[in-house]
């Protein structure tokens, strides 16, 4: 019981620790974005993001962010710290009187906490950290493994019983990554193939994996539907995975953040 107990106080310490020093880090960034500072606001972000977007790029989105408005102050209204990342809801007030939501999210790397992604500043269609085709696959097998095999769904759909058949979700012109389970069938079914027959307790649907150096950061669409309303796609949970490299293989690290509560009665089909 001892033993237990130390560790729950270290692992509080250790969570006070490094909210301060990602709160040291949102200061500087409050600092730079209240002065314009563009330098110091594209430096805040990871060494992935600099290397992959140039300050040209970085100062035309930012510009059209503002469009043509200063920041007047930046108010934290929420930290959060899960696994290595770090969430900070944030409003901006601008010269002009007008407030506008902020989300940060973070990734605490070998460096330190470094920007992953400024929700409403970086537009949608901005993309990062993605470009290793070969690499995201080999995630996305390390992603199902942990999920199923290591039964990491079990925080989003409960004591539910894992379905021998693995539902994957692709979007239209989404190849097929050819994901295997052991014991298990995995099907990679195009979204707009999914009819109101084919029932299942979940579809997994891979959103962004995304990939900094040694670390790398994917989030995971879990679907639920709710067969009784007659609707494939009306509850949609998320869970969030971190990975490291250690001697050139990917390796769970901690699970991130999770949308949706556990199921206290699974629904099942008609």
């Amino acid at each position: 019981m001892k033993v237990y107990q130390y560790h729950l106080v270290q692992k509080k310490q250790n969570l006070q620790k490094e909210s301060l020093l990602l709160l040291q880090e949102e200061n500087e960034f409050a600092y730079a974005i209240q002065k314009n500072d563009v330098n110091l606001i594209y430096n805040t972000f990871n060494s992935t993001f600099i290397r992959e977007t140039d300050i040209q790029t970085f100062t035309s989105i930012l510009e059209n962010w503002l469009n043509g408005r200063s920041v007047k102050k930046l108010k934290v209204q929420n930290q959060l710290i899960y696994g290595r990342g770090g969430h900070i809801t944030s409003w901006v007030s601008f010269n002009n009187g007008e407030k506008e939501f902020l989300y940060q999210q973070w990734i605490n790397t070998t460096n330190g906490w470094r920007l992953l992604w400024l929700t409403k500043l970086l537009p949608s269609e901005f993309s990062y950290g993605v470009s290793d085709k070969k690499e995201i696959k080999n995630l996305q097998q390390q992603v199902l493994n942990q999920l199923i095999v290591e039964e990491g769904i079990s925080l989003l759909i409960g004591d539910a019983t894992i379905p021998e058949t693995v539902i994957i979700v692709l979007d239209r012109n989404e190849k097929k990554s050819n994901l295997k389970l052991p014991d298990r069938t995995v099907r990679e079914v195009p979204r707009d193939e999914i009819k109101k027959n084919m029932l299942a307790l979940f579809y997994i649907k891979f959103a962004t994996i995304r990939i900094l150096e040694d670390i790398a950061t994917s989030y995971v669409d879990i679907i639920c539907p709710l067969y009784e309303n007659g609707s494939v796609y009306n509850r949609t949970r998320g869970i969030q995975l971190f990975f490291i490299k250690e001697n050139g293989k990917w390796k769970f690290d901690s699970y991130g953040t999770r949308i949706g509560l556990v199921y206290k009665k699974i629904r099942t089909a008609n």
